[in-house]
């Protein structure tokens, strides 16, 4: 009896392992990948409502990574993602596909998310987005990093917050508190 409650014990500090790391990622609001919520706000819910509604099935449609900013070791600042949720969520919620979703179910995945990343930022010219749009296939963007939002976040999403004008290629068709769609002209 003594070896089997040893046994039991031994074999219960992984579990208690990956219970204490789910615990503190449910207090921070993400699951162990720490780019995706558990959850999807009732304006993502409504914008993919208003897709499957108004998008027909045959167009991609791809939800923006959210974004913020990262100091390198060189002290140089980059970009990084902080949350991928919305596009693991769309496919199944709407039926439509999109160009980077799931990172296990996405081929290229990291260079498909430099691709949505540079679609967002000012500093990468127009050219280079609509060669970006070209390669993508995507006829419908959604942006829903409306309401967090910080100092460091502001500049490289300051388009999509009315900061800077839209890029000319883009048309919003819908918007609500949490999400906006946007259609590729």
């Amino acid at each position: 009896r003594i070896g089997l409650v040893l046994t039991t014990l031994l074999l219960s500090i992984s579990n208690l392992a990956f219970l204490y790391r789910d615990c503190t990622n449910n207090a921070a609001g993400l699951v162990q990948t720490g780019q995706h919520r558990p959850y999807l706000l009732r304006g993502e819910v409504e914008a993919l409502d208003w897709i499957k509604q108004n998008v027909p099935k045959t167009e991609a449609v791809q939800p923006l990574p959210w974004i913020k900013a990262l100091q390198k070791p060189d002290g140089k600042m980059g970009t990084t993602i902080s949350d991928m949720t919305l596009a693991c969520y769309l496919p199944s919620v709407t039926g439509h596909k999109v160009y980077c979703g799931h990172f296990g179910e996405t081929p290229d995945y990291a260079a498909k998310i430099f691709d949505l990343m540079s679609i967002q930022v000012p500093y990468i010219t127009e050219q280079t987005k609509r060669e970006l749009l070209a390669k993508m296939h995507v006829k419908y963007f959604v942006f829903s990093q409306k309401q967090i939002v910080t100092e460091e976040t502001e500049p490289l999403i300051a388009a999509f917050r009315g900061s800077l004008p839209l890029p000319n290629f883009l048309k919003k068709v819908y918007g609500n508190n949490d999400a906006d769609v946007y259609e590729v002209q």
